[in-house]
């Protein structure tokens, strides 16, 4: 911040920070995996089929559980990407 510009504010240092939370980020992996297999489940022409909600809700778990522990054991970091 400037005297003549006291409007801008403090200016960002360094690189942004790009790590991921374990939890909300294997909740998130959880809902797009398990949302469309659930809906495709209940919206059937013939009525609720509960075997194919289950399988997206098992599927959505087991994905949500991979990603959260997979980012867990990375420290919060994603892939590394190239400069």
């Amino acid at each position: 911040m400037t005297e003549d510009r006291p409007w801008l504010g403090e200016e960002p240092t360094g690189r942004p920070d790009t790590s991921f939370s374990p939890g909300p980020t294997g909740f998130a992996v959880f809902l797009g995996v398990a949302a469309p297999i659930v809906f495709l489940g209940v919206a059937r022409a013939g009525g609720t089929n509960v075997l194919i909600v289950v399988i997206g809700l098992a599927v959505g778990v087991i994905a949500g559980v991979a990603v959260a522990a997979w980012i867990d054991a990375r420290g919060g970091r994603g892939p590394k990407t190239p400069l």
